[in-house]
């Protein structure tokens, strides 16, 4: 596996940020991420990476970067937060095409892409992410016989990707523990998609901030789902960030 921050720029504005995109970033340009990909793969990387310092649909070589994994035969694992993929103005203003021409370039290419959702309260959920001048659209859906809102990219998602290759990253705090428990998790199970669940960290802004850490009762509960919980083992020794 090859990890690799790509752009700093974010459209969201998450209040608990764990990167807080604090410097300016000195971006790798194309022919650097080519290298990288060309390099790991030969010491025998089959998945290019992309957590992300900031929103990786926004980095200005993210076509060329699913073009030329698709062509090497590498998978893409990334981790977006949807407002590209769920507004539709906004799309075709930042990147001259529609969400739902985005979710087929991205389907057409070999990503498996993980969805934020903290929440699916659109009010919540705008407070979390610091939303203001770009907010999500929301289509239904059924939720065992109840109705609950997904944002747009994700619906859409669901519906052109294989389920394997479609995640929700959702994050454990106070404000989002019980609706993981009664809502995310069982739509995880329901669907069959993958889930990325964060404990807190205590990083970027949300260093030393301890207002919304959660109820150790209740994170009991999910405990199963939480990443970095008891793991045994190291997926990679390199990060290239800048």
């Amino acid at each position: 596996m090859t990890p690799v921050m790509l752009t700093g720029k974010c459209d969201a504005n998450c209040q608990l940020c764990y990167t807080n995109r604090s410097r300016n970033p000195d971006e790798l340009k194309w022919h650097e991420i080519k290298e990288v990909i060309d390099q790991t793969r030969a010491l025998g990387s089959r998945t290019f990476y992309i957590a992300g310092e900031g929103e990786p649909l926004l980095d200005e070589n993210i076509f060329e970067i699913f073009r030329y994994c698709k062509e090497v035969g590498m998978d893409i694992l990334m981790f977006t937060n949807g407002l590209l993929l769920s507004n539709e103005e906004y799309c075709r203003k930042t990147l001259g095409i529609s969400n739902k021409d985005l979710v087929k370039i991205i389907a057409d290419a070999p990503v498996y892409l993980y969805h934020k959702l903290w929440s699916a309260d659109p009010k919540k959920n705008r407070e979390l992410m610091g939303l203001s001048k770009v907010d999500y659209e929301y289509l239904p859906f059924k939720l065992k016989g109840k109705k609950i809102l997904l944002p747009t990219g994700l619906y859409l998602l669901m519906q052109e990707l294989p389920l394997e290759r479609v995640g929700i990253e959702s994050y454990v705090e106070e404000r989002t523990i019980d609706e993981l428990v009664d809502t995310i998790i069982p739509l995880i199970k329901e669907t069959g998609i993958k889930s990325y669940i964060d404990p807190l960290m205590h990083s970027g802004r949300g260093f030393c901030v301890h207002d919304y850490d959660p109820d150790p009762k209740k994170v009991e509960k999910i405990k199963d789902y939480m990443v970095r919980e008891n793991c045994g083992r190291v997926p990679y020794i390199l990060v290239v960030q800048n």
